[in-house]
C-alpha cells in the first residue's frame, strides 16, 4: 500500500516539476506513523501532495485534525482555487489526499501561497504524531 502511494505521488510530483519553469529539489518520503497511518509525503517550491491511509480507529482523529485547521472542511472533501493557488482535500473510505499546487505565473515567494503551504505543513505534521 505505501509503495503504491510513494508511485502516485511521486508521478504527481513528476508532473508538476515538469510543468514548472523554477528548478527545484523534490522531498518525497513515505512510511507508517507509530499509530498506524501510512502516509506518502512529496513537496516542491510549488506544490505538495499527501496521501494518508488509516483504519477505522484512527478515522475521526485524522477527520478532527483536518477540521481544526481547515474549518470549511466538511468531512469529506475541502477545495480552495483560487487566483494564487488550488489547494484540496479529500477523503475516500479509509484514505485521503491532500493537495496544493501554485497556478502559473505566481511567484512560489507569494505571501498567500507561503501561508497556505505552511497551513497544509502543520496539518500533516499534527496527523503525523497522532
Amino acid at each position: 500500500m505505501k509503495k503504491i502511494l510513494l508511485i502516485l505521488s511521486l508521478i504527481f510530483m513528476s508532473i508538476t516539476i515538469s510543468g514548472q519553469s523554477t528548478p527545484t529539489t523534490p522531498i518525497a518520503n513515505a512510511g507508517v506513523t507509530a499509530a498506524g497511518i501510512t502516509y506518502s509525503y512529496s513537496e516542491n517550491n510549488t506544490s505538495i501532495a499527501i496521501s494518508l491511509a488509516y483504519n477505522q480507529a484512527l478515522q475521526q482523529r485524522v477527520l478532527n485534525v483536518v477540521s481544526a485547521n481547515f474549518p470549511q472542511f466538511d468531512g469529506s472533501q475541502y477545495v480552495n482555487d483560487n487566483s494564487i493557488y488550488f489547494e484540496s482535500i479529500t477523503t475516500q473510505g479509509y484514505s485521503m489526499k491532500i493537495e496544493l499546487r501554485l497556478k502559473n505565473n505566481v511567484s512560489s515567494s507569494n505571501p498567500d501561497f507561503q501561508k497556505a503551504k505552511s497551513d497544509v505543513k502543520k496539518m500533516y505534521n499534527e496527523i503525523y504524531g497522532l
